[in-house]
């Protein structure tokens, strides 16, 4: 097995965030999320299902059912913008951090 290439990168991810997003697959997702914002320096970021099942493993379907639990819970915010239409995120770093007791960062 040494020398084989299992991925083009691996991923960090939160654990704490499995405490409010409910599983493993929504610490993921919400990490990855951070993640990218953070790199862009951006507020609001753009990837499509195939390029975060490529960085996540997580399929359509599981992306679907995070997203909608995620934004039910107030930590994900959608819009779509553009022609064509663009699906665009934002984490709503308070709730994140009133939910994980966190204050003062």
């Amino acid at each position: 097995m040494e020398g084989t290439n299992y991925t083009n990168y691996s991923i960090v991810y939160y654990p704490r965030l499995v405490k409010i997003t409910g599983d493993i697959k929504g610490a993921i997702f919400l990490s990855r999320l951070l993640h990218w914002i953070d790199e862009q320096n951006s507020g609001w970021i753009n990837k499509t299902q195939q390029e975060i099942e490529e960085e996540t493993g997580l399929s359509r379907y599981e992306q679907e059912n995070i997203r909608k639990k995620l934004r039910t819970k107030g930590f994900l915010l959608e819009k779509y913008e553009g022609v064509p239409r663009k699906l665009f995120f934002a984490v709503n770093i308070e709730k994140i951090k009133s939910s994980l007791n966190i204050t003062g960062e």
